[in-house]
């Protein structure tokens, strides 16, 4: 097989960086532990955050693996970045204190969903519009939120359910918000509702609309 040049570099940076990776050692639940205060009470801890992220490469790398069977466009390294953006999410926004699951299955289901809608963005022949990206990642948001909640991975009815429940029964954006990308963006054409143009304006007018009909 005759690689090309370009492709004889990604070859190397790719080898380059897995032979890194078994270079560093595994975290141990303490360690991990550690890290996850140091960071909570220090956003800027630079080190500790490295530290986190090269511990869980291997779990990153297994994850982006089982995507780049079918991957045309993304190469592993690819899909191993994207991986890290959801793993810095997930520091984020996780807090033990709340009764979230453990954070290693909370990091996998945010890297998941940042490789999964990387994956459709990039592989798929027909590609999705951007609000329709959105609406992937979006369900991305609430699949996490429920995994915390339930402590398993929740069903796509459960999935459903729970955004309808937050953002579509008058709750407002105060009940919607949790699930939603702060700049969700929202389309209708029901008359009402073609000057509505983001989901937090669309659950306020919900929750007026809902308040109007109660009893007076």
């Amino acid at each position: 097989m005759v690689y090309t040049h370009y492709q004889d570099e990604a070859l190397g940076a790719l080898q380059q960086f897995m032979s890194e990776v078994k270079r560093t050692p595994p975290l141990t639940a303490q360690e991990e532990e550690q890290l996850l205060l140091t960071i909570k009470s220090d956003r800027q801890n630079v080190e500790a955050r490295d530290r986190l992220i090269a511990g869980y490469l291997p779990l990153l790398i297994g994850l982006a693996k089982r995507f780049a069977r079918n991957c045309k466009q993304l190469d592993l390294l690819d899909l191993v970045q994207e991986g890290n953006l959801g793993l810095l999410q997930a520091l984020e926004k996780y807090d033990a204190s709340n009764g979230e699951a453990s954070f290693r299955t909370f990091a996998f289901s945010w890297a998941r969903t940042v490789m999964l809608t990387a994956f459709w963005q990039y592989e798929r022949a027909i590609r999705f519009p951007l609000h329709k990206m959105r609406a992937i990642r979006q369900m991305g948001i609430v699949n996490t939120r429920l995994l915390s909640e339930l402590g398993r991975e929740p069903t796509i009815a459960e999935t459903a359910l729970a955004f309808f429940d937050a953002c579509d029964t008058g709750k407002g954006w105060e009940g919607c918000r949790a699930y939603c990308e702060p700049n969700a963006t929202f389309a209708a054409q029901a008359e009402p509702l073609t000057d509505v143009r983001t989901l937090e304006a669309y659950t306020d007018w919900m929750k007026a609309l809902i308040a109007g009909l109660g009893p007076t």
